[in-house]
């Protein structure tokens, strides 16, 4: 039947001898069903089984093993796949030691969706010529993480460009680089700065993606558990002007500034507030820094 190969590749679950017909087809002429593929090759006399039933069992022996082949190709696939996003990943790993420390990065699934990295990647077929292309991407990744960090700044842009649209506001984009401007995870809560939003990685974030609609999204996810950054962003990221104008207040209580005062600047002067409303004789004074000001629950 041709299909020796095959049945040699098999490691685990159903073989040929658990089919129902199988075993009922066998059961009028050999004690055991594995009887019937020493048959099929040759390790026992032609004689063992008659040809009718040799017959009935052909067809769904074909179907079977077809099935099983086209399986094994598909799974070899997925496997062939993460290996490529997981190497991908070392060589994206390796380029950041040579960045200074606090330098943010793309996650992999942005580096793979880059066009000219997902065209290399998606055209390779074997281990040889995906280190290839490799070699080929890695002088361009300079320009590519700049180019996937301006994306995902693009995102958080237009969440920002929305509010103020919705609540009929004048706006530039410089409200970006402010420490007023922050975004919040919908996530796990968590109020974040614009590198801060960009470098986040939420554990629950899985959760909120409708991956459905995307079968290459979908093909980096179930590979290594990733979506880009600006997916996450649409996912889990939200901007509110109701926020920024209460926290606009405690900085203004504070003699900042907000209208000038940049994330940079603030984290320079690295202020400590106190919440009046928590502090008491029992608790004590109850203080934190600039960045968790805004999500206290007194704000």
């Amino acid at each position: 039947m041709g299909w020796e190969e095959e049945l040699n590749k098999l490691s685990s679950g159903r073989r040929p001898t658990d089919l129902t017909e199988v075993v009922k087809a066998c059961q009028s002429e050999l004690t055991e069903p594995s009887m019937y593929f020493s048959f099929l090759f040759s390790e026992i006399s032609q004689s063992s089984l008659s040809h009718s039933v040799l017959a009935g069992l052909d067809g769904v022996l074909v179907k079977f093993m077809e099935q099983t082949k086209v399986n094994r190709l598909h799974h070899e696939k997925k496997e062939f796949f993460r290996h490529k996003l997981e190497r991908l990943r070392e060589i994206s790993r390796d380029y950041s030691i040579t960045l200074p420390p606090n330098q943010m990065l793309p996650n992999t699934a942005d580096i793979y969706f880059y066009p000219t990295v997902k065209k290399a990647l998606s055209a390779v077929g074997s281990h040889e010529v995906l280190e290839e292309a490799l070699t080929r991407i890695r002088p361009s990744l300079p320009e590519i993480v700049e180019d996937c960090l301006k994306l995902s700044k693009q995102a958080l842009a237009k969440l920002v460009i929305d509010e103020y649209t919705r609540n009929n506001k004048s706006f530039d984009l410089s409200v970006l680089e402010l420490a007023a401007t922050l975004f919040r995870c919908t996530s796990c809560s968590c109020d974040l700065t614009v590198d801060q939003a960009i470098a986040h990685e939420c554990r629950y974030i899985y959760y909120y993606y409708d991956l459905n609609d995307d079968s290459s999204t979908k093909a980096v996810w179930d590979a290594i558990k990733e979506v880009t950054t600006v997916n996450r962003i649409r996912a889990t990221t939200t901007f509110s002007l109701a926020s920024l104008e209460s926290y606009v207040s405690v900085l203004q209580a504070g003699g900042i500034d907000p209208n000038t005062t940049t994330v940079a600047d603030m984290n320079a002067v690295d202020p400590v507030m106190e919440c009046l409303h928590c502090s008491n004789t029992v608790r004590g004074r109850v203080t934190m820094r600039w960045l968790s000001v805004v999500s206290d629950q007194c704000l």
